[in-house]
């Protein structure tokens, strides 16, 4: 059931580790994040995003879901880890998760996976089915010295480039725009 933030933040520090024995395919489990915030290891199904967020033997363990024999000696593992390593697996737990989930972090690496799926896209298509595509990408890429537009040419040998002067403030979401009209070599918004 649910559990406020002060008493789930108790537990949490009380325990040795948090165990996650999901079957259902969850897209990201806030609980493993939860327990690296606390430094806690976590045994976790190797299911949906919990298999890409729990690292075994290196933040944790991992099962594979609804095999009682893999999750019962994944949990032995656990228990019978020395206190040093619990510890040193939830240490590295925290470590990733500060890594791993800034928003600059995170939106870099958004931008990054459209800008392939258009240049597969592109890939897939013959020249000319699209003729203009723009991503405008979040806020971090200002940080990264590079403008929020980036228009990409019709030209497969071209890599995307990005706009010195683009005017336009950093969005708070991701805009893909494709058009099969005349191809553009400048940002609308210059």
């Amino acid at each position: 059931g649910h559990i406020n933030a002060p008493e789930r933040r108790r537990l949490l520090s009380e325990c040795s580790a948090v165990v996650v024995p999901s079957l259902w395919w969850e897209v990201m489990g806030m609980v493993v994040f939860e327990a690296y915030e606390m430094e806690k290891p976590v045994l976790a199904a190797r299911i949906g995003g919990l298999g890409e967020i729990v690292f075994h033997d290196r933040t944790g363990y991992q099962f594979q879901p609804g095999d009682r024999a893999d999750f019962l000696e994944s949990l032995r593992a656990l228990q019978s880890a020395s206190p040093e390593h619990r510890r040193a697996l939830g240490r590295a737990g925290r470590a990733w998760l500060q890594a791993e989930t800034d928003p600059k972090t995170w939106r870099a690496r958004y931008l990054q996976i459209a800008l392939r799926t258009l240049e597969r896209h592109r890939a897939l298509n013959p020249v000319g089915r699209i003729s203009n595509a723009t991503v405008t990408a979040p806020s971090p890429l200002s940080a990264l010295g590079e403008s929020v537009c980036s228009p990409l040419l019709p030209n497969p040998s071209r890599a995307p480039f990005f706009h010195p002067s683009c005017p336009i403030s950093p969005p708070t979401f991701l805009l893909i725009s494709m058009s099969t009209s005349k191809p553009s070599t400048s940002c609308p918004a210059c």
